[in-house]
């Protein structure tokens, strides 16, 4: 009888626990961002006349395949992402941006730290943390893979600009007219934008027209270093192409294109609680005890402050 009561009063601390969370968190649990997905929108390229600037520090030569820029500032404010103020980014020609900004020591060809293997971002853990509008291998737009000395030079297709002032700023990356490493007459053209005010992302698409590839295989989401979006993964990806399908199944195989002019927006919820751990000391107890004390962590994933008050249980 006493083992049947033990595990009543943890039920009964459990379901407390879970109204506890249903009453105070959006969406699916541990997920800071709701998705929403828009299109016929008019694309705003930085390249050109648009006001960009040109990465000057990239590691790996100037080839135009599998770079990574130095880290680059955001000029003195910062982006929240992954439950920490981040201040300065890094660009691959791969098609994300990453806060790892130390991924500069590793290398670059292959399955490095920012190599044209998706799969360590999206399929494992062990990746860099990015956000990828476009992940696969891609090189600046040529037509000819098998002639490296025909591609145009990089700067000439990745450009970053930041606009506003205190509490405004706007991060914008664009990867123009890229191609992938085994196609002769892919073009694509994407963006995105980090927003200081509200800390929301923008995947933006231009132009994205496939070429001669049959093998596109791009992850499209975020990846995160601690952040636990469910109790199991730290991705937060695209299942299918041109919907809001997010969820933390690992994704490195989509293969349609992103409609042109269209763009995918991810808004921090502005209150988001969430349980990390649950620790109660009647687990390993052979008798009820008199006083019954329950641990939980919670936090806080959304943009606004939020607190809450205990809820006392009831001893069955």
């Amino acid at each position: 009888m006493r083992t049947n009561k033990i595990k009543s009063a943890m039920f009964a601390i459990s379901l407390m626990i879970a109204m506890f969370i249903t009453d105070v968190a959006f969406g699916q649990l541990f997920t800071p961002y709701t998705i929403s997905r828009t299109t016929n929108i008019t694309y705003s390229s930085i390249m050109g006349s648009g006001g960009g600037t040109y990465p000057t520090n990239w590691n790996y030569g100037l080839l135009g395949d599998d770079m990574l820029t130095g880290k680059i500032s955001l000029g003195g404010w910062s982006f929240n992402y992954d439950n920490a103020n981040q201040t300065a980014f890094m660009i691959s020609t791969n098609g994300f941006i990453t806060f790892d900004t130390t991924l500069g020591n590793t290398t670059g060809s292959g399955c490095g730290g920012y190599g044209y293997c998706n799969d360590q971002s999206f399929s494992t853990t062990s990746g860099p943390r990015c956000i990828a509008p476009f992940y696969d291998d891609l090189v600046t737009c040529n037509n000819d893979y098998s002639n490296y000395a025909s591609w145009p030079h990089v700067d000439s297709c990745v450009k970053y600009k930041i606009t506003g002032g205190t509490g405004n700023h706007v991060l914008t990356v664009e990867w123009a007219n890229m191609s992938h490493f085994s196609a002769t007459t892919a073009s694509i053209s994407f963006q995105i934008k980090l927003y200081e005010w509200d800390y929301h992302i923008e995947f933006i698409y231009g132009a994205m027209t496939p070429g001669n590839v049959n093998n596109w295989s791009f992850s499209c989401g975020l990846n995160s270093n601690t952040t636990p979006y469910n109790a199991t993964s730290r991705l937060l990806t695209q299942e299918t192409v041109n919907t809001t399908n997010f969820n933390y199944t690992a994704q490195d195989g989509l293969s349609g294109m992103p409609t042109n002019n269209s763009m995918i927006t991810f808004n921090r919820n502005t209150k988001d609680l969430g349980a990390t751990s649950l620790v109660s000391p009647i687990a390993d107890q052979c008798t009820y005890p008199t006083i019954d004390t329950v641990k939980v962590t919670v936090h806080n994933y959304g943009v606004s402050t939020q607190s809450f008050s205990d809820r006392k249980s009831t001893r069955l």
